[in-house]
C-alpha cells in the first residue's frame, strides 16, 4: 500500500527527531534526579552524624566548664563558712571608725559607705551584745570584696543573722527602704535551706531561683550555715543573678546556633536564653520592677516546671530526665530539633542543649538549591533546543510539501557535497539533531563538572572549618590542662586496663618524674605497694570512692603516705578511671611533731614519777651503806653480812635500772610495729606512776579479763595515751577533797576487739564542755598547767595508729574513757 509523501515525511519526522529527543531527555532527567536525591540523602546523613559527634563533645566541655564555675563558687562558700565560724568564736573587733544611724522606720544601719551595707531589723533591740556583733562582723568585708570581685558571675556576698541582721556587699544605699522596717530571715529560702532541719550535714547548698529582696531581680544563691558550737548564728551566701547565668554562660556562641537551658533537680527552669523562651512560649524572668517590698521567698511560677508543662519541648525534656535519655530528636511546630542532656553535679541540676536540625543542613540546602537551579537551566536549554529544532524541521517539511522539486534539488546538491568532501552523511536533518544532542550532552557534562568543582571547593572550606573547630577544641583542652596543672592535687586518668593515659603537672612533681612520656603506659598497680593492693582492688571495684589514706611508690620506689580519691568516667564511650592524689608526707611529719610535743609535755610528769620511784631504793641503799660503815667501825662486819648487804643494794639498783629502761622506752620512739600484750603495757605504766599515785592517796585497781589479750602496733604510743589519761585523773583529784580516791583499769574485749577502760571518781567533766575536750589546745586547767593537746593527740593516736577510737562518757562522780584498739564492728 502506497502512502502519500507528505504523510511519510511527517511520520519520519516524529519517529526520527521528536520521539528520540524526548526519550533521551526524559531518561537523562530521571537519572539525574535519582542521583541527586541519593547524593543529598547521603550528605544529610553524614552531616547529622558529624554534627551529633561535635555537639556531644562541645556539650561535654561546656558542662565541665559550668561544673567548674559552680564548684568554684561552692568552694568560696565553704571558705566563708570556715572564716565566719572562726569569727564568731574569737569575736575579734577591728580598729576602724565607722558611723551608724537609726532610720525613721526604726532600722539600725551603717552610714559609712565602705565595704558592705549593714541592716538591723527594727524589731531587734540594739544592746551591748548586738553592738559587739556589729563590730566584729566588720571583718567579713575582706572576704566579701575578694569573692565578689574575683568571679565575673558573682553579683553579691552576704551574711544574715538569726536576729534580723544583714551584711551585704556591695553596699546598698537606703537599705532601710529596700528591706523595710523588719526582715524575718527565716521566711526566705536563702536562710532556711541552711538550717538544721533542711541541712543537717551543715554544708554549702544551692537555692532554687527566687526573687531577691535586695533589688537584684531573679537569682540563685549558694548558702552555708554559720554555727557557733551547736548554735546557728546565721547564714552566709553568694548571689548569682539569672541574667548573669544567661549572659555569661548560656548565651555562649556555639556551633549550629545551639542554645543551653539550666533546670534544677525538681524540674523547674533556672535560666534559659531568649531563643529557648520563644520556643517554650514562656518569658524568662531576669529583672524585676520592685513596686512593693519582698516579704518572703518568691519562687518561679508553675509554668516553669517542665514536669507539669504542656509545652512540647518541656514535655520531651521531662521524658528524657525520667527515662535517663542523653540525646533525642523531636519535632516542634514542623521543625526538627536535636536535644542533649547532662547532669551538673556541682549544683544538682540538669543542663540541656537544643539545636535546630535545619541549622545543620544549611550548607547542604545551599548546595541543593544551587544544583536545582542548574538542573532547571539545563532543562530550559534542552526545551528551547527541541523547540527550535522542531520549528526548523517543520519549516523544511512545509517547503517540501509545497514544492517537491526544490527538496530534490537540495538532495542532489547535498549528495554532491558529500562526494566532494568524501564524507558519508545521513540526511542533513538527522545529523544536525544528533550533533545538537551531543552538544547538549557535552554542555550538560561541563556544567555538571563545574558544579562538582564547586562542591569540592566547598568540601575543602568545610574541612578547614572543622580543622579550625578542632584547633579551638584543642586550645580548650590545653587550657583545661593548664587549669589541672595549677591544682595542688595530682590528677591521673587510667584506661579500662588501668594503664596511665593522662596526668597533670602536679603528678610529675609528686611521683618524681620529669615528663609525661616517662609515666604514660604505666599500670595503676605499679604505684601501689603489695601490702596495699588488696585495699586498692576493693576500691577499684566501686564506681567511686571517698578520700582514703594509703601508701604509694615514687619513681625511685620510695614509699610516701597519700590521700587518694577515684571514680569511673566515660571517654569516647570507653570506661576510664580518674584518680586524685595528695602527698601527705609533710602533714604526717607535722603530726609526728605534734605527737612528740605531746610526749615532751608529759616528760616533766615522768621525771617527777621517777623521782618518787627512786626515793625508796635510794633511802634503802643509803641505810644499808650506813649500817655497813657502823659494823665495820665496830669490827662486827662479817663476810655473810657483807654479801647480804651487797645483794640488797644490787636488787635496789636493779629496780632503779628497770625504771630508767621503762622511761627510755617511753621517750624513745618505737622503730617498728610489734605484738605486745595490754596487761604488760598497763603494768609498765603503773611501775612508773604507781608510787606517785599512791603518794596522792589514789588507789589503782587493775582487772585483766585475759592476760593474753594482745595488739600489733607501737606500744609507746598506747603508753602515751594511758599516761595522759592517768595524769589527767591525778590532776583532777588535786582539786577535790575526798577520801576514797580510786582509778579502775579494766582490760577486756568487745566483739573480739581489745579495749581498755579507765574509770575514776574525780568529779567528772562539766556537761557544757564535754563536746570540746578532744579539740586541739582546749584545756580546763589554769594557764601554764596544761597544753590542751593531750586528749586531742590521744584521740588521734587511737584512730590513726590503732584504727580504733577514744570514747568519753560521764559516770556517777567521775569520768570513763574507753580505748577501742581496732575498728568497731
Amino acid at each position: 500500500m502506497k502512502i502519500r509523501l507528505k504523510d511519510k515525511l511527517s511520520n519520519n519526522f516524529y519517529k526520527m527527531v521528536i520521539v528520540p529527543l524526548f526519550i533521551v531527555g526524559l531518561f537523562i532527567a530521571i537519572l539525574f534526579t535519582i542521583f541527586r536525591m541519593y547524593m543529598f540523602e547521603q550528605m544529610e546523613f553524614e552531616e547529622v552524624t558529624k554534627a551529633k559527634n561535635i555537639l556531644e563533645t562541645i556539650f561535654e566541655d561546656e558542662k565541665k566548664v559550668f561544673e567548674y564555675k559552680f564548684s568554684e563558687i561552692k568552694s568560696f562558700a565553704d571558705i566563708l563558712q570556715k572564716e565566719h565560724q572562726q569569727l564568731f568564736q574569737n569575736k575579734n573587733t577591728i580598729d576602724k571608725k565607722i558611723d551608724y544611724a537609726v532610720a525613721k522606720n526604726g532600722v539600725f544601719y551603717k552610714t559609712t559607705k565602705d565595704g558592705s551595707s549593714l541592716y538591723y531589723s527594727s524589731k531587734t533591740t540594739i544592746g551591748k551584745k548586738e553592738r559587739e556583733k556589729i563590730s566584729f562582723t566588720e571583718n567579713m568585708d575582706t572576704a566579701f570584696k575578694i569573692i565578689t570581685n574575683i568571679h565575673p558571675i558573682i553579683v553579691a556576698t552576704y551574711f544574715n543573722s538569726y536576729d534580723g541582721m544583714n551584711r551585704l556587699y556591695p553596699y546598698i544605699n537606703e537599705v532601710y527602704t529596700q528591706y523595710g522596717s523588719s526582715l524575718v530571715m527565716q521566711d526566705y529560702n536563702f536562710y532556711y535551706l541552711a538550717d538544721e532541719k533542711h541541712n543537717p550535714k551543715r554544708e554549702s547548698v544551692w537555692t532554687k531561683a527566687y526573687l531577691d529582696p535586695a533589688g537584684q531581680g531573679w537569682m540563685i544563691s549558694c548558702v552555708t550555715p554559720i554555727y557557733n558550737g551547736d548554735f546557728l548564728e546565721g547564714v552566709s551566701g553568694i548571689d548569682i543573678t539569672i541574667e548573669k547565668i544567661i549572659d555569661d554562660i548560656l548565651n555562649k556562641k556555639l556551633p549550629f546556633d545551639a542554645k543551653m537551658v539550666l533546670i534544677n533537680k525538681d524540674g523547674k527552669v533556672t535560666a534559659m536564653p531568649k531563643e529557648i523562651a520563644q520556643l517554650s512560649n514562656i518569658k524568662e524572668l531576669t529583672k524585676h520592677t520592685y513596686t512593693e517590698r519582698i516579704k518572703n521567698t518568691i519562687n518561679k511560677p508553675k509554668e516553669f516546671n517542665i514536669h507539669k508543662s504542656d509545652n512540647k519541648l518541656f514535655k520531651n525534656i521531662s521524658q528524657m530526665i525520667k527515662n535517663d535519655i542523653e540525646i533525642k530528636e523531636i519535632n516542634i511546630n514542623g521543625d526538627d530539633y536535636i536535644v542533649l542532656k547532662r547532669i551538673v553535679e556541682a549544683t544538682e541540676s540538669i543542663l540541656v542543649l537544643v539545636v535546630k536540625k535545619s541549622k545543620i543542613f544549611e550548607t547542604v540546602e545551599c548546595i541543593k538549591d544551587k544544583s536545582l537551579k542548574g538542573v532547571l537551566v539545563l532543562l530550559l536549554i534542552f526545551t528551547l533546543i527541541l523547540y527550535f529544532r522542531y520549528k526548523s524541521a517543520l519549516k523544511e517539511y512545509q517547503k517540501l510539501s509545497k514544492n517537491i522539486v526544490e527538496p530534490i534539488i537540495s538532495l542532489a546538491k547535498i549528495s554532491s557535497d558529500i562526494s566532494k568532501h568524501n564524507k558519508i552523511l545521513v540526511p542533513k536533518t538527522d545529523i544536525l539533531e544528533i550533533d545538537e544532542l551531543s552538544d547538549n550532552l557535552i554542555e550538560m557534562l561541563e556544567e555538571l563538572h563545574l558544579k562538582t568543582t564547586k562542591l569540592e571547593k566547598f568540601n575543602k572550606t568545610l574541612t578547614l572549618k572543622i580543622e579550625d573547630a578542632t584547633k579551638e577544641l584543642k586550645e580548650k583542652n590545653k587550657n583545661m590542662q593548664i587549669l589541672l596543672d595549677t591544682t595542688i592535687e595530682a590528677v591521673a586518668i587510667f584506661d579500662e586496663n588501668y594503664n596511665l593515659v593522662q596526668i597533670n603537672g602536679t603528678t610529675l612533681d609528686i611521683f618524681g618524674f620529669e615528663s609525661f612520656e616517662d609515666m604514660v603506659g604505666m599500670n595503676l598497680l605499679d604505684f601501689i605497694p603489695k601490702d596495699e593492693q588488696v585495699k586498692a582492688n576493693k576500691a577499684l571495684s566501686k564506681d567511686s570512692t571517698a578520700s582514703r589514706e594509703t601508701k604509694l611508690y615514687k619513681k625511685d620506689k620510695s614509699i610516701f603516705p597519700a590521700l587518694v580519691k577515684g571514680s569511673y568516667i566515660q571517654i569516647n564511650n570507653k570506661r576510664h578511671r580518674i584518680s586524685t592524689i595528695i602527698d601527705l608526707t609533710e602533714i604526717k611529719e607535722k603530726e609526728q611533731q605534734l605527737l612528740q610535743q605531746s610526749k615532751l609535755a608529759q616528760m616533766g610528769d615522768m621525771m617527777s614519777m621517777i623521782a618518787h620511784q627512786w626515793r625508796q631504793p635510794l633511802n634503802a641503799i643509803s641505810a644499808s651503806s650506813i649500817n655497813l660503815s657502823l659494823m665495820s667501825s665496830m669490827g662486827m662486819l662479817e663476810d655473810e653480812k657483807l654479801q647480804e648487804s651487797s645483794k640488797f643494794i644490787q636488787d635496789q639498783t636493779q629496780k632503779m635500772s628497770q625504771t630508767i629502761d621503762t622511761f627510755m622506752n617511753f621517750v624513745k620512739p618505737a622503730k617498728e610495729s610489734k605484738e605486745f600484750t595490754l596487761s604488760h603495757t598497763v603494768e609498765a605504766i603503773i611501775h612508773i606512776m604507781g608510787i606517785q599515785l599512791a603518794n596522792h592517796n589514789i588507789k589503782v585497781n587493775i582487772v585483766s579479763k585475759d592476760d593474753d589479750i594482745s595488739l600489733i602496733g607501737f606500744e609507746d604510743l598506747l603508753e602515751q595515751v594511758i599516761i595522759n589519761l592517768l595524769s589527767n585523773a591525778r590532776d583532777a583529784f588535786e582539786e577535790l577533797d575526798i577520801e576514797n580516791k580510786k582509778i579502775d583499769i579494766t582490760i577486756d574485749t568487745k566483739n573480739s576487739i581489745p579495749i581498755i577502760i579507765i574509770e575514776d571518781n574525780a568529779g567528772g567533766i562539766p556537761k557544757e564542755i564535754q563536746n570540746k575536750i578532744f579539740n586541739p589546745y582546749f584545756t580546763t586547767k589554769e594557764q601554764g598547767k596544761g597544753t590542751g593537746i593531750g586528749l586531742y593527740m590521744s584521740m588521734d593516736i587511737m584512730k590513726k595508729s590503732f584504727g580504733g577510737d577514744l570514747v568519753y562518757s560521764a559516770v556517777e562522780g567521775g569520768s570513763r574513757f574507753e580505748l577501742v584498739c581496732g575498728e568497731k564492728g
